[in-house]
């Protein structure tokens, strides 16, 4: 989830660099991203401080072929962007699995309003959107997937969580890793009422 939404994995036969990556201004998503790279590949990931930007953005890098590999097996591209394919062996993953993708990727690139009462995840890539809605649908979660045009850049798609169900169902299976978006969750379940 985490890879899908601020990460990528790099493969570069030419410069024999290889590997996966996650960049993220939250501290809290970055030492979580540390912790699930060293449970899936039993490596102590790095954090190039050449890579730490002034506005605090910081990367933290999994180097290796056979890392870059794993992940490229389990359904991941190398597409950036719009190009971001859902990785589609999610899918036959425990009910557990599906929840942690879907909490890494919301909180990579989801976000909670909390005076329109929702949970909105943004992407360029309608395809890793609509794969997340189908596992948000199987952990009975319903969702709305939209289009927005921007002009002078990528579009964008919008998937959202209002109805109160929903919204209390993905507190409780999914929610965020995210300090500050739990807290707003929070909020916006206690304030959610009907089926918008």
């Amino acid at each position: 989830g985490y890879l899908s939404g601020d990460g990528n994995v790099y493969y570069d036969r030419g410069e024999g660099s290889y590997g996966v990556r996650f960049t993220n201004k939250d501290e809290e998503l970055l030492a979580d991203f540390e912790r699930a790279a060293e449970a899936a590949f039993g490596v102590e990931p790095t954090r190039p401080p050449s890579e730490r930007r002034d506005d605090g953005v910081g990367t933290v890098h999994v180097d290796g072929k056979d890392h870059a590999d794993a992940v490229l097996d389990a359904g991941m591209n190398l597409g950036r962007y719009d190009e971001k394919c859902f990785p589609t062996a999610v899918s036959a993953g425990s009910r557990a699995a599906k929840a942690a993708f879907v909490r890494a990727l919301a909180d990579s690139e989801g976000h909670v309003d909390e005076n329109a009462g929702n949970v909105r995840i943004a992407s360029a890539s309608r395809d890793l959107l609509r794969g997340t809605r189908t596992l948000l649908l199987q952990l009975g979660v319903s969702s709305q997937l939209q289009h927005r045009e921007r002009e002078g850049g990528r579009d964008v798609f919008l998937l959202t969580v209002t109805d109160a169900d929903s919204l209390a169902a993905f507190r409780r299976l999914v929610g965020f890793t995210a300090t500050r978006k739990a807290e707003a969750l929070d909020q916006v379940v206690e304030a959610a009422d009907g089926d918008r």
